[in-house]
């Protein structure tokens, strides 16, 4: 039933056009050319692929860069932990085997932050601080006996002595920052590339199929058969035929100057590398800071928490940080990774210089599929002796931003009718821009989640024609990188259907243009079959106009 209404629109759009071509004349029976019809469908196809070609081109570059951002942040940690455990493990030796788990969990937090958000950086930072300490004050203290009322009166008083210095203070605030920084960037490059997969669903109208067919089609009614349409006219034509998409270009460009400013950012006060990297070097100095003033601050919880019990029988016990344990005189060198040969300013240097490309990528988007290869061949090279879509003259480009939203020669477009896929868009883009503006400035930010998302690693997708192709041939792509699950916001697309029933009102238009066929029911129910019969009953009023339009274009030539 779906093709037998496709056909239908088909057949009807190319009866219209034989009118108008002048090639037909009215009569009780109306000869429909099949090839005609086929030609109808090749110039769609034609435009959709161009379509498709070039959006994907933009998909392809956010997909890829976001990709290799997080292919290098997870290599990043995973590198810095394990210089972690190497350099821990030849200074404190067996002590930090007996309690790594302090630091294994610590490293546990700042992953699943990035995956998934479910963490509080402060709140996290901070447990493993006071983990620290307490465990610290007991291995400093081993000849007494603590329960866990005495630690926590311990933990109570740990602001106020502060043993590690400003480490933590220092430390915390650079974790938060950077951390925050980081994953907001990478899922709003993501979901860039979400959007544009979203942009991909909205499908051609028949009313812009009627104009593409007419505009390639009725250039054969004319004397020459080589008659081209003008460069403008396919410009004005497929202007409308991308009205909605245009309206995304704000907001885009939006979008693309909050990433620009955050990845400057993520180039320096906010750098991930220069936090990661040394944080194994940073704790320890936190460390060191507890051992020098360690009989200070044990004297002064004495004091506040009283006096604890000896140990009855001491055990043996592993060495203790009173041992004062040194660094090892050849410190531990990291194997070089991808992290460390790519290196974090020349990736993000890389991926602004890509998407300030698509700073205007909407408006220019007509001008990108009347150069593609696949159309350009269709075209007059230039604006004289060419096909202007009634006449062989010289054809002028409008254009006026809002022209859509009157009625032109191309398409009459009815204003009251929204895309909702690109409403939809726009608001998603200002809730991105929302919140890299507030990892711009430092300032924590509520991710949403999204767990029906996936990352796509494949970078797939290329073409020629708009200019935005990816030639990221230096870089190479891993394929299998962790999955997470909400690295993603939710832009919540409404799904819009496959063609608009005629007759219908404005209001009706606009409910069902955010509403989809049933998966199990066909498209056509009978209701939509009488509404079709008296649509084509409509038509035939319609070739009647145009048959006088066409007597009248006669005389005039």
């Amino acid at each position: 039933m779906a093709k037998n209404q496709t056909k239908m629109i088909s057949i009807v759009i190319v009866i219209q056009l034989l009118v108008f071509c002048q090639q037909i004349i009215v009569s009780n029976s109306i000869p429909i050319d099949h090839k005609v019809i086929e030609n109808n469908q090749n110039i769609k196809t034609q435009f959709e692929f161009a379509l498709r070609q070039t959006i994907t081109d933009l998909k392809t570059i956010l997909s890829q860069k976001t990709s290799k951002f997080d292919e290098f942040f997870r290599e990043l940690l995973k590198t810095s932990k394990r210089d972690f455990h190497q350099m821990f493990l030849q200074t404190y030796g067996l002590l930090y085997e007996k309690h790594s788990s302090i630091f294994t969990d610590m490293f546990k937090d700042l992953e699943d932050y990035y995956s998934n958000g479910n963490v509080d950086l402060t709140e996290a930072l901070d447990t493993f601080f006071h983990r620290l300490y307490q465990k610290m004050f007991q291995v400093l203290n081993s000849q007494y006996k603590f329960d866990d009322k005495y630690l926590s009166c311990v933990s109570k008083h740990m602001d106020e002595l502060k043993p590690f210095g400003d480490v933590p203070k220092k430390l915390s605030q650079e974790i938060k920052r950077s951390f925050i920084a980081t994953r907001t960037f990478v899922q709003a490059l993501s979901n860039g590339k979400d959007i544009i997969k979203n942009i991909l669903e909205i499908p051609t109208s028949p009313e812009c199929t009627k104009a593409l067919t007419k505009m390639s089609f009725c250039p054969q009614c004319q004397t020459s058969n080589e008659l081209k349409p003008c460069a403008n006219y396919c410009l004005n034509v497929v202007n409308t035929c991308l009205a909605f998409h245009s309206e995304l270009d704000k907001e885009w460009n939006n979008y693309i100057d909050a990433l620009l400013l955050l990845a400057t950012r993520l180039e320096t006060s906010f750098n991930i590398e220069s936090v990661v990297d040394p944080i194994d070097i940073k704790i320890s100095e936190a460390i060191m800071n507890f051992q020098e003033n360690g009989g200070a601050v044990s004297n002064k919880l004495f004091e506040s928490c009283g006096k604890p019990h000896i140990e009855s029988k001491r055990e043996t016990r592993d060495a203790n940080f009173e041992e004062s344990p040194k660094f090892a005189e050849q410190p531990y060198v990291a194997n070089p990774t991808a992290a460390t040969v790519t290196g974090l300013d020349r990736l993000i240097q890389d991926i602004k210089k890509k998407i300030k490309k698509s700073k205007g990528f909407w408006t220019q988007l007509p001008q990108s599929i009347c150069s593609d290869k696949h159309v350009s061949t269709l075209i007059s090279a230039d604006n004289r002796n060419c096909y202007n879509g009634s006449d062989i003259t010289l054809y002028e480009i409008d254009n006026k931003p809002d022209s859509h939203q009157k009625s032109g020669t191309e398409l009459s477009l009815e204003t009251t009718r929204h895309n909702a896929i690109i409403n939809q868009q726009n608001l998603t883009l200002k809730l991105i821009i929302n919140k890299l503006n507030l990892a711009y400035n430092g300032q924590d930010v509520d991710l949403i989640d999204n767990p029906d998302s996936e990352m796509e690693t494949d970078g797939s997708g290329s073409g020629s024609g708009s200019g935005y192709g990816s030639d990221d041939n230096d870089y190479n792509l891993v394929q299998n990188n962790v999955v997470t699950d909400d690295i993603y916001f939710n832009p919540t697309t409404p799904r819009t259907p496959y063609f608009t029933v005629e007759g219908e009102t404005n209001d009706q238009k606009s409910k069902n243009w955010s509403k989809s066929p049933k998966p199990n029911s066909p498209f056509m129910s009978k209701d939509s079959s009488f509404k079709s019969t008296l649509s084509l009953s409509l038509v035939l009023w319609t070739l009647l106009l145009n048959s006088i339009e066409c007597l009248y274009m006669r005389q005039r030539l």
